[in-house]
């Protein structure tokens, strides 16, 4: 209690607790001047502008001020006060105060204020949002971020049936319809679903809500947060894409993916995998049953190769053949690698594996072709040779290696474009002119080219 000269006539033990002042000592000076004397930047606070000392000689009363107070040894604290004046035969004659110490509460408040600000900043750049859906007055508590997601003005306070109406129109009904159902079940709810804003653009929510039902009422609130996942759905979407890509060039080309899962020792591959196979069904083939179909003279081969593969991570990298059970044999060939866990241990095993039958009957009747124009060759006298443009190579028969003289020894490398070290020094040029020209033009790729050699003994002939 303050006195009209605004000297303390009594306080209680907490005053002086809070100030640090000795009764005697918070008596001695007006109560402003030991408490109350500066504002918390430093300025002075005059008497005349402190609205607890004007309470009395202005007949009002303070309610509810916050302020900062001094203790005794200059450090400050917060407060919240309030002042009623006292009035004796119309005279003022005492003010009656109550403050309380607030620091702590202050600070608490401001920790929380801080810590909401870095939520809704992190909920922002995430974008997430926190909801609730009071169920008795069926209004959504609606803040900022929520009503980014929605599209809405970031101030705005939209009902509930405006933010149902955001809702795609081909997932408003099963939103609804889950909504009611965990309303009634008083389950969670869980679901991704797609909203459209006033300029067009669709995003996609996935939701994640509880509800709380408190045995006094039918249900009281739906709290839930709302994230935007619309590049996860759009890398999903391009990732199947991509999928559906591969699998349609794949199917084109004849090429099967498969996966060996070393745990359970199946292989998953799919249609073409089995069409590969010949077999029948599509579910995951074990490896055994698949090694069962290669060839007896290459099995064993690839059986190796693949321990070998799983032993040191190496490339797997196989051809062989298959018996269908049509009776058709097919080579395939089948390349693939050891995916690892993350500690390091063989997981699985994958790869590829396509057709390759054309190509080895191919080979067999190329060969054949060289065996019999060898044979040919040897009978009437005359060698081949084959010039790999690409590679830049010519390879030479061993009739032409007899013919020449070279049968024990290599024959020089010159380049493509110059006539052999045998040909005779005066039909190089022409024999050069006429390779250039079979090599570079396919109108020219037949023709005859009458030339002389030198034997490695010396001897010149036709």
């Amino acid at each position: 209690m303050m006195d009209d000269r605004g000297h303390v006539s009594y306080c209680n033990q907490m005053l002086l607790d809070m100030t640090g002042y000795s009764a005697q000592e918070i008596r001695a000076a007006p109560l402003h001047d030991l408490i109350h004397h500066h504002h918390p930047d430093g300025r002075p606070y005059p008497i005349s502008d402190c609205p607890i000392d004007r309470a009395l000689p202005e007949d009002f009363s303070v309610r509810a001020h916050e302020d900062v107070f001094f203790r005794k040894d200059g450090s400050t604290f917060e407060v919240l006060c309030a002042a009623s004046p006292i009035f004796k035969d119309g005279r003022p004659i005492s003010t009656v105060i109550e403050i309380r110490d607030v620091t702590a509460q202050n600070a608490a408040r401001h920790a929380l204020l801080e810590a909401q600000a870095r939520l809704d900043l992190s909920l922002e750049v995430g974008g997430t949002a926190v909801w609730n859906w009071n169920m008795e007055t069926k209004d959504v508590v609606t803040n900022e971020n929520l009503n980014r997601l929605f599209g809405f003005d970031p101030l705005a306070t939209p009902s509930t049936k405006e933010f149902f109406q955001r809702i795609h129109p081909a997932d408003r009904e099963r939103i609804e319809r889950a909504v009611h159902k965990g309303v009634s079940a008083e389950s969670h709810f869980e679901e991704e679903y797609r909203v459209v804003r006033p300029d067009g653009e669709i995003r996609w929510l996935r939701g994640r809500g509880r509800f709380s039902k408190p045995k006094e009422k039918d249900v009281e609130d739906f709290f839930g947060v709302l994230t935007d996942i619309t590049e996860r759905k759009r890398a999903e979407s391009e990732l199947i894409e991509a999928k559906r890509k591969l699998d349609l060039a794949m199917q084109v080309s004849g090429i099967a993916a498969w996966s060996l899962n070393l745990k359970s020792n199946t292989v998953a591959g799919g249609a073409e995998l089995n069409r590969l196979f010949g077999v029948a069904h599509s579910e995951p083939q074990t490896l055994d049953n698949l090694v069962a179909i290669i060839d007896t003279a290459d099995r064993q081969r690839v059986i190796d190769a693949i321990a070998e593969s799983l032993r040191h991570g190496s490339l797997y990298d196989e051809e062989y053949r298959v018996n269908l059970p049509d009776g058709e044999t097919k080579w395939l060939r089948a390349f693939g690698r050891v995916v690892q866990s993350p500690d390091g241990q063989p997981e699985d095993f994958t790869g590829a594996v396509y057709d390759v039958t054309d190509r080895k009957q191919s080979e067999l009747a190329t060969r054949m072709n060289e065996e019999r124009l060898r044979m040919a060759g040897e009978a009437a006298g005359f060698g081949t040779f084959r010039v790999d443009v690409k590679l830049g190579v010519r390879e030479w028969s061993p009739e032409i290696r007899r013919i020449i003289g070279y049968e024990n020894q290599d024959i020089p490398d010159c380049p493509l474009n110059q006539a052999p070290i045998f040909i005779h020094p005066d039909d190089r040029e022409n024999f050069s002119a006429q390779m250039n020209l079979a090599v570079n033009d396919s109108r020219q790729r037949r023709g005859t080219i009458d030339h002389r050699i030198v034997h490695l003994d010396g001897q010149v002939r036709h």
